[in-house]
């Protein structure tokens, strides 16, 4: 497969395409099917209604569904409507699914690859690991034009249904066509010790980051093998690699073919550049002799630097070379100091370490955070819009479960529900009077710790199967039989809660409905692990959900530590390591909560 390098700056103005196909297709989907694309195989299929040609009719409304169960390496070769190999640049994705099938059912992750040879194993090429946002509606998929007769799609997952994956429309475009739209976020991964990014030299990038709803993670923890796996990668469309800790050989073996196939990778260069040698070589690039501290730094023209000032360069900075490569930032006589490139289908961005930890100027942060972009192929991805303010109304039950002598409040969650146009009734002190005739008055009911007879447990699952909606509210601090309880009442709901071992630890925000617009959430106190057989993960610590949604029937119900929606709690003064406040009044937990509830009360 033949791969051409495009020049970084062509993505600021219109590009010019030039195929070897028919001028029928230069500016359309080469997957429709009323063009000539077809289905030339598929993995396994549902059912007759779900068939893999529903992908390529152009109605979202029909959809392909994998075989019951199939959850993993699910996969579908297109062929595509031309009648010779055509430069494709962009693949489109729509991961609706069907009316009545559990939105939950819908396309994660998939990795797009491209034949120009044939349809074997060995003629396909893999140019992109893609995430898919859940909800559908459609998602465009850029990558470095590469020639192709047919398009291969594999499947990694859904939004936790045990049943299938599902989709509902691709597209496949020439190289430059549509024009750029923004596709989502990237995820990346940084390669520290540090047990999370804000560890690392690199927080204000990761930072900023999240800020966009970022996926961000680090690899592989503190005390961890250091040795990557392609299966830690997958998911991850970027990379960010620095000296501390120096990638190991198989690292190295790792990330040169992960980048080969399709995923992007940002490098920060020490002035001494041994700690990363080997992995410049690997990628073809030469490190010389350090470059002095006294020259000023130059900008070249690149998406990445366009309307930068240059930053500082106080540490000094190898000098480097790539066949191929672009400059981003020389010195002196053009003595190059960052660079672009490409290796096999992915991209590569070179920086000086010294420009992460110069002056952290805004403009230094936001050349970083361009060089991650772009090494995703998603120069499209901007500052987010302002989701709009929460608005509720109807009628609400409150009930508190927890033990005689509850250490958490919930004033706080109160009033700010009431703000917001929700009537809430609290019987919290009267369980006795809480019942069939209550549920039936309201629409939602948040429930803390809830241990509720089996009968009335049957009457709850009932209500919400029919249009209800469910919070459940969980204290870490609970005792072990309260927590048997509370999950006896999950269980209907195929959900649990457990006590995580995740302490101490930033909560990452994971995209959904619920959570637009929030960037950061202050940790839950001591956090209880949510397990949910088909929810989708809200917010994690460590890897481990503390926040989970889910449909049920024709409700919803989210369970999530209590910590988000407390009235702030302050640790014990005699704790001898203290540990931060958390509660609803801290950082953005309010509007996260706020946001939960609107999704419960039917937000998209």
């Amino acid at each position: 497969m033949r791969n051409r390098l495009h020049h970084p700056v062509a993505v600021l103005a219109p590009l010019t395409v030039a195929l070897a196909a028919s001028s029928l297709f230069a500016q359309g989907n080469l997957a429709s099917a009323l063009d000539g694309a077809k289905i030339v195989k598929a993995s396994s299929t549902l059912d007759r209604q779900s068939r893999a040609e529903n992908l390529l009719d152009g109605n979202p409304a029909t959809t392909w569904a994998t075989g019951k169960g199939k959850l993993r390496e699910q996969y579908v070769i297109i062929e595509l409507a031309v009648r010779r190999a055509v430069d494709v640049g962009a693949v489109a994705i729509d991961n609706s699914v069907a009316a009545g099938h559990p939105a939950e059912a819908a396309l994660r992750h998939v990795k797009i690859a491209l034949s120009s040879a044939g349809t074997l194993d060995e003629d396909f090429a893999q140019v992109k690991l893609a995430s898919c946002v859940m909800g559908g509606g459609r998602q465009v998929f850029t990558f470095s034009p590469a020639e192709a007769e047919y398009v291969k799609l594999t499947l990694e997952g859904n939004y936790g249904s045990p049943d299938w994956i599902e989709l509902a429309e691709v597209q496949v475009y020439p190289a430059g066509v549509p024009p750029v739209e923004r596709t989502g976020t990237p995820s990346v991964l940084f390669l520290s010790d540090a047990a999370e990014p804000s560890g690392t030299g690199f927080a204000a990038v990761a930072q900023s980051l999240a800020g966009l709803g970022a996926t961000v993670a680090t690899f592989p923890g503190p005390g961890a093998a250091r040795s990557l796996s392609p299966r830690a990668l997958t998911g991850f469309r970027v990379v960010v690699v620095s000296g501390d800790p120096a990638p190991t050989k198989d690292d190295i073996g790792t990330l040169t073919r992960y980048c080969e196939k399709g995923g992007g990778l940002v490098c920060a260069v020490p002035a001494e550049a041994e700690p990363v040698a080997a992995l410049l070589e690997a990628l073809g690039v030469s490190a010389s002799a350090t470059a002095g501290t006294g020259d000023a730094v130059q900008l070249a023209p690149h998406w990445v630097t366009d309307g930068l000032a240059p930053p500082a360069l106080s540490e000094g900075a190898a000098l480097l070379t790539m066949a191929g490569g672009t400059p981003l930032a020389t010195l002196g006589e053009g003595q190059v100091v960052a660079l672009t490139g490409e290796v096999g289908s992915g991209r590569v961005v070179l920086l000086p370490a010294a420009f992460l930890h110069g002056d952290g100027s805004r403009d230094g942060l936001e050349l970083w955070r361009r060089a991650i972009l772009w090494a995703a192929a998603m120069e499209d991805v901007g500052e987010p819009q302002a989701p709009p303010p929460v608005q509720l109304s109807g009628a609400a039950l409150f009930i508190d479960g927890g033990s005689g002598e509850p250490k958490l409040t919930f004033g706080e969650f109160h009033k700010a529900l009431g703000e917001h146009g929700l009537t809430v009734s609290d019987f919290s002190g009267d369980l006795g009077a809480f019942g069939r005739p209550a549920i039936g008055e309201a629409k939602l009911l948040i429930a803390v710790m809830p241990a509720c007879g089996e009968l009335v447990a049957l009457d709850i699952a009932g209500w919400v199967r029919g249009g209800g909606v469910l919070m459940v509210l969980g204290d870490a601090e609970a005792d072990v039989p309260r927590l048997i309880a509370v999950n006896e009442f999950l269980r209907d709901y195929g959900t649990a809660m457990t006590l995580s071992p995740s302490r101490n630890l930033s909560v990452a925000v994971r995209r959904h409905p619920a959570t637009e617009g929030i960037t950061a959430l202050s940790r839950p106190g001591e956090p209880l692990g949510v397990w949910c057989l088909q929810g989708v993960p809200l917010a994690e610590m460590g890897g481990t959900p503390v926040a989970m949604g889910r449909t049920f029937g024709q409700g919803r119900v989210i369970a999530m530590d209590a910590g988000f929606a407390c009235d702030t709690v302050a640790p014990p003064a005699d704790r001898k390591k203290p540990e931060p406040p958390y509660g609803i009044q801290l950082e953005e937990n309010r509007e996260f909560v706020l946001r939960c509830v609107a999704w419960l009360l039917g937000g998209n």
